[in-house]
């Protein structure tokens, strides 16, 4: 009886993958990361917390933040559309395509809608916070933020992983990155994964129903300089 080797992978140089430190791209998109989640963390407290002078710090910092972020976004954003991509042809080889990621977002209509209007929503939540003379439009603008962020996010998810694309490349062997199809699991897993699915929709509910519950409230003044647990 032979011996089971349970290595599937291995890397392909001695780095063990920190070259990718040496890529600008990377470090544009976790800069980019990093400007998305204070603006977000900033449009949070903007909705939550009743002070006023807090609030006007927070639309003060958000003036920095806001176009930093944006900026870093068109750069993460140029840097995929007018890059190589890798191409899976229908017999599953790989190969280096020229604006691959580009041709992606012009064929897939329905990626193309999202992302010009997750962008939009993005642009205007921040835009809201910063420049409306209504408090209570600036508070809310959190909403078309959160929302253009996932539709943003969802649409790069599919130029990057369909159409015959390789969603996770092997930068020293082109035939072992992953696609759709190789990387598929057995019919069984498939269909207790889709079983399981089906339970997103309470999970979702049930998310709603807590953030409601914990939001229902604005922080005060008051309770910021509480000295106890504020949860």
């Amino acid at each position: 009886m032979g011996s089971l080797n349970p290595i599937i992978s291995t890397w392909g140089n001695g780095w063990h993958g920190l070259e990718a430190l040496a890529n600008w791209k990377n470090w544009a998109f976790g800069l980019m990361l990093v400007g998305l989640s204070q603006t977000c963390s900033l449009l949070y407290m903007l909705n939550n917390i009743d002070d006023a002078s807090f609030n006007e710090k927070i639309r003060k910092r958000l003036m920095f933040t806001g176009p930093v972020f944006v900026v870093l976004f068109l750069i993460t954003a140029a840097s995929i559309f007018l890059s190589k991509g890798y191409a899976v042809d229908p017999n599953g080889i790989v190969t280096m395509e020229p604006f691959k990621y580009l041709h992606n977002l012009l064929q897939m209509p329905v990626a193309l809608i999202m992302i010009i209007a997750g962008v939009l929503l993005v642009l205007f939540g921040i835009g809201t916070a910063i420049f409306s003379t209504k408090q209570k439009c600036r508070t809310r603008a959190i909403w078309p933020f959160g929302i253009g962020t996932v539709l943003v996010v969802l649409s790069l998810f599919f130029i990057i992983g369909f159409n015959g694309t390789s969603f996770y490349p092997s930068s020293t062997d082109l035939q072992s990155s992953l696609t759709l199809t190789n990387s598929c699991s057995s019919p069984f897993t498939l269909k207790t994964m889709a079983i399981v699915s089906l339970l997103i929709p309470f999970v979702l509910a049930y998310m709603i129903i807590a953030w409601r519950a914990i939001d229902k409230k604005s922080i005060t003044r008051e309770e910021l300089q509480e000295s106890e647990n504020k949860y």
